[in-house]
């Protein structure tokens, strides 16, 4: 079939006798997430698959020297108060072992601290419950507008004394739409660079590049590809 190549990779991860899978090049992205869910293992305590866009931005103040995490805009269309909890703390996980930083994790909303109301809304008030319960120790907070999760001034005249506001490097989308509309207006109109499209949930690095992508980009994935997998042999 078209797409062996993708199964014979995923299987030597699975085997063992590799450490991560970067594919996509040739293929759809449906077909390497067929092949990655079949023959890769999910981590324990996570349900889902999830993406994680890493975005270079020009203004080294935002996130972390300019770098940030954007998730979910690839796989996830709508999620639940639950799975957009589960998508954070993978993602927070991406942003320590990618990064090398302490991820402050923004749940992105319309609303600020209760400036709206809509069941949107308490979607994310909801997920930021759950997230608390799950990984107490993650320094996360919602529901934030997306100046003030990044914006310092901004932060702390909407959320005085929350330790994300202002300072976010790892920004949770409400759903797929705005994700994915999300990095691609920073690409575009802010002139910021799409680093790598890594997944998230999976027992070990499975990552993906699109059809269109240079020599460049594969070798950058790969690269990150080989950091999540020192980093999960490190923990």
């Amino acid at each position: 079939m078209a797409a062996r190549p993708l199964w014979f990779a995923a299987s030597m991860v699975w085997a063992g006798d590799a450490d991560g899978t970067v594919g996509s090049a040739v293929h759809t992205t449906a077909d390497t997430v067929r092949a990655d869910l079949q023959c890769i293992d999910m981590r324990p305590g996570f349900r889902r698959l999830s993406s994680v866009h890493i975005m270079a931005v020009q203004d080294r103040s935002y996130g972390h020297d300019g770098l940030l995490a954007f998730s979910d805009a690839a796989i996830q269309v709508d999620p639940s108060a639950t799975e957009l909890a589960e998508i954070a703390i993978a993602t927070a996980d991406s942003t320590r072992a990618v990064l090398n930083t302490e991820p402050l994790v923004a749940l992105l909303s319309f609303s600020t601290k209760g400036s709206a109301r809509h069941k949107q809304v308490n979607k994310v008030v909801e997920a930021l419950r759950y997230i608390r319960q799950r990984a107490p120790e993650l320094n996360v907070d919602g529901e934030l507008q997306a100046d003030a999760a990044l914006a310092l001034s901004v932060g702390q005249s909407k959320a005085p004394g929350s330790t994300v506001a202002g300072r976010a490097n790892t920004l949770i989308f409400p759903d797929l739409n705005s994700a994915n509309i999300g990095y691609k207006l920073v690409e575009r109109l802010g002139h910021g660079a799409l680093l790598a499209v890594l997944f998230q949930g999976l027992a070990k690095p499975a990552n993906i590049v699109s059809r269109g992508c240079s020599a460049e980009d594969v070798y950058t994935t790969a690269l990150i590809t080989a950091v999540q997998a020192e980093s999960a042999r490190a923990t």
